[in-house]
């Protein structure tokens, strides 16, 4: 029904973001991702996702095409409705969450809010193909060797309810200590020593 809406920011929450268009103010659920790349106000283009269920329709708003395709993947996933993938998207960027995806990383998935074993493992079964097709499209997503365990180190940080900042120092702060040939659980775990 809507593909966007580009109108004035008028309210500005981490969950929720108010547009005003035309003189009609919309309201939009927002992933943490896009709350935090939205600037204080002005005006701003939000891709929209209009949810309806049971009679009721509930407007989600995002930052790039990427998370609003990310956020349409996740709802087709069994038991997965559109509170949980927005935790999901709040909770790891959409490229980190798609790489954890391809890699099967079922323990960085699990550190996400909301998601246990057997969701994680769903996820991974039921997307891994529809994501693998993305990943063309996901700059820089083929990791190697260390810079692939820093990533996941990283990521696992971001899922635990750490800020990608405070989560990018503390695995720089604890590769210092690391020996050569570390593992990434290691480094997690001496990464946490340093949040």
């Amino acid at each position: 029904m809507f593909d966007y809406i580009k109108g004035k920011l008028v309210t500005k929450l981490p969950t929720e973001i108010v547009l005003d268009c035309g003189g009609v103010g919309y309201k939009l659920s927002v992933p943490l991702s896009t709350f935090e790349q939205l600037p204080a106000g002005g005006t701003v283009k939000v891709f929209t996702y209009l949810h309806q269920k049971e009679g009721e329709m509930s407007l989600y708003g995002f930052a790039s095409l990427q998370e609003r395709s990310l956020f349409q993947e996740l709802l087709s996933v069994k038991g997965i409705g559109p509170k949980v993938a927005l935790i999901i998207l709040s909770g790891s960027s959409a490229n980190d969450f798609i790489q954890a995806v391809l890699s099967e990383d079922l323990t960085l998935l699990k550190g996400i809010k909301g998601i246990g074993t057997k969701t994680a493992a769903r996820i991974v079964l039921e997307l891994k193909e529809k994501l693998g097709r993305l990943a063309p499209s996901v700059p820089g997503r083929v990791l190697k060797g260390k810079e692939a365990i820093l990533e996941d180190a990283r990521l696992a940080l971001v899922s635990l309810g750490y800020g990608k900042k405070v989560a990018e120092s503390a695995v720089e702060a604890a590769l210092k200590n690391m020996p050569d040939n570390f593992t990434v659980q290691a480094l997690i775990k001496e990464a946490l020593r340093h949040t």
